[in-house]
């Protein structure tokens, strides 16, 4: 364009020309600007993703995995289950053939990172895989651990008895709430108060209650039918023995209908058991001086090994009614052998005991509950061949280690009797089976008149 000679409209166009090009450079160059920091905000997201997703080579990245993995898109999530699933898989066979499992200092890990390799931590292996975090279903920040096992199916009976080392590793109290065919889901739930108030709805007619279930916090029955014919009641001074030991005799009290008689034993001349003389005299009999003990345990025997003959006549396996209770406090008053020169006292003393190892042994089918307390499980208290013939067991606090050996034999976390506190005792049934159980506090001046 000859801008010498050029019009006013040539000039307008030829200024709007260059208002043009230099828009579009600077157009240009603001896209430039954009692309770049666009550029280099991917390459941050990137350089975020890798060290939010590279679990093998942080571990610690995992505190933050199940936020991170909701709030991002559908591909980073992939990556986010993938690499903690490898980290679980480099833990337990290492990456290739030859190659030692991956350890991380467990001791250092961040607690938001813990239950991401809880089980790595415990060693839990179902099949051949570790459980894994369900990143999902999951909910740490509130306390819900859902884990799922690919190597076999999930059994609740496999965590139980780690409960006390998850706890304390992830500094909550830590229950089971489920169990599912693949899944275990674990629930963090504030401890049970030191003090619960006694509910009367929880002394049932027929069944023996045994305190409040500290994992599932529901009570615990049994049927009266089914207790066995020793149960042995142990714990020192001030652990909640006592208590636990009226609820026991109340429980059965509310069932007074189905027992032909309840001896109560009370080796604290009668201070323990009076409150319940005046609730079924006629079925309720107090006894504390020992050769009234003895005698009445010399009765007994003859009673039910009769009784068991004519169900063995009969075909009957146990007697559904005319139940005999005996309750024995303080089992330590009555097993001293008594001092002086009269011979008949040593031998009526010895016939007690064989009549209480047979009472204990041979009971149950006729229709015998036997109840011992102790603060100890020694000879000198609760001779071995009793204790032996007890098959259902109540241990509260026993602070001596060999005591506490002597009634749970090896020691864990989930049956030591040693740190339970006030109103705890580790309950083991006849079957073996193991619960920790929670007495509720004896409120009332004594039982109600059926």
């Amino acid at each position: 364009m000859n801008f010498a000679a050029g019009t006013p409209d040539q000039f307008t166009r030829a200024a709007a020309l260059i208002r043009a090009t230099d828009a579009e450079e600077r157009r240009i160059h603001v896209l430039g600007r954009l692309i770049k920091i666009a550029e280099m905000q991917a390459q941050e997201r990137a350089a975020q993703r890798e060290r939010l997703t590279n679990f093998v080579l942080n571990p610690a990245a995992l505190g933050g995995a199940i936020p991170f993995y909701r709030r991002t898109d559908p591909d980073t999530r992939r990556i986010v289950a993938y690499s903690y699933r490898r980290l679980l898989d480099n833990m337990r066979e290492g990456p290739a053939p030859g190659i030692k499992p991956l350890r991380i200092d467990f001791a250092s890990l961040p607690p938001l990172a813990r239950p991401y390799l809880l089980a790595p931590f415990l060693d839990l292996v179902v099949g051949s895989a570790f459980p894994h975090l369900d990143l999902d279903r999951s909910d740490p920040a509130q306390g819900r651990l859902v884990y799922v096992h690919t190597g076999g199916p999930a059994d609740a009976a496999l965590w139980r008895p780690h409960l006390a080392a998850i706890s304390a590793w992830l500094g909550a109290n830590i229950q089971i709430e489920a169990h599912e065919a693949t899944t275990v889901t674990l629930i963090r739930r504030a401890p049970l108060p030191a003090s619960i108030p006694m509910n009367p709805q929880w002394l049932r007619h027929g069944q023996l209650f045994l305190g409040i279930d500290t994992e599932s916090r529901r009570p615990v029955h049994i049927p009266l039918s089914a207790m066995p014919s020793g149960t042995l009641v142990v714990g020192r001074s001030g652990s909640g023995k006592s208590n636990a030991t009226h609820l026991l005799l109340q429980s059965i009290l509310a069932s007074i209908g189905l027992f032909q008689a309840v001896f109560l034993i009370d080796g604290k001349q009668g201070h323990t058991f009076r409150r319940y003389q005046s609730v079924a005299p006629e079925k309720i009999h107090m006894l504390t001086e020992e050769p009234d003990v003895w005698r009445i345990m010399r009765k007994l025997a003859p009673i039910i090994e009769a009784r068991n003959r004519t169900l063995a006549k009969a075909g009957l396996e146990s007697a559904p009614n005319n139940l005999i209770a005996v309750v024995i406090e303080e089992m330590s008053a009555y097993t001293a052998k008594p001092a002086g020169d009269d011979k008949a006292g040593p031998k009526a003393h010895a016939q007690f005991l064989n009549d209480l190892v047979a009472l204990a042994r041979r009971g149950r089918s006729a229709g015998l509950k036997l109840i011992i307390t102790a603060q100890d499980p020694t000879d000198d208290q609760v001779p071995t061949r009793v204790r032996a013939n007890c098959q259902m067991l109540l241990a509260f606090k026993t602070p001596i280690d060999v005591h506490a050996t002597m009634l749970m034999g090896g020691l864990s976390p989930e049956n030591d009797p040693r740190v339970l506190p006030t109103g705890q005792a580790r309950l083991r049934h006849d079957s073996g089976f193991l619960q920790t159980v929670q007495f509720p506090l004896v409120v009332d001046a004594g039982p109600r008149k059926p």
